[in-house]
């Protein structure tokens, strides 16, 4: 096979990918999916997602840690932390959607929720308001994406063996 086949077979994957792909609405609090799940219902949620959100609780000084505003049901209160927060892969934290409110204009972009946070090796586990929706997302589960799927795409990209100095072919 020849590195057009490979375009060839991957166009056909990404199709299939494409058609399995939903449009997710605004999240769903923890209560209201408990709701749906105690109805008999399905949970809109798959088993192998989680939801993420993308959460700083470092300072604006060097070596300083966000400190909380309160507390709920006895866990630290935190305000979203703007300033400081990007969509890095180091801010993803396991979180939970626990009340949702939305800002004035009324828009399901704009909703700000209370979430909670789970303690992790870089994080204290904890609650954080004012959080925005464009900061939460869906990751998949450790070990559950389709890269760890026994039906993942794979296929030899076949690089020929000319474009390598002959020193390092037999290596």
């Amino acid at each position: 096979a020849k590195g057009w086949d490979y375009d060839r077979v991957w166009a056909t994957q990404a199709v299939e990918l494409n058609r399995s792909q939903k449009e997710l609405g605004p999240f769903l609090t923890a209560p209201e999916r408990k709701e749906i799940v105690s109805r008999g219902e399905e949970d809109p949620v798959p088993e192998n997602i989680m939801t993420g959100c993308f959460m700083s609780f470092e300072g604006e000084k060097d070596n300083e840690q966000l400190q909380p505003t309160g507390d709920v049901d006895g866990l630290p209160l935190f305000r979203f932390n703007e300033k400081e927060t990007t969509h890095a892969g180091r801010h993803l934290r396991k979180c939970e959607v626990h009340d949702r409110e939305k800002t004035e204009d009324d828009d399901d972009s704009r909703h700000h929720y209370m979430v909670y946070i789970y303690e992790d090796y870089l994080t204290r586990e904890g609650f954080v308001e004012n959080f925005p929706h464009d900061f939460i997302t869906f990751v998949d589960r450790p070990y559950t994406s389709v890269s760890h799927s026994t039906d993942s795409f794979r296929h030899p990209i076949m690089i020929p063996s000319d474009i390598f100095p002959e020193s390092w072919r037999d290596l």
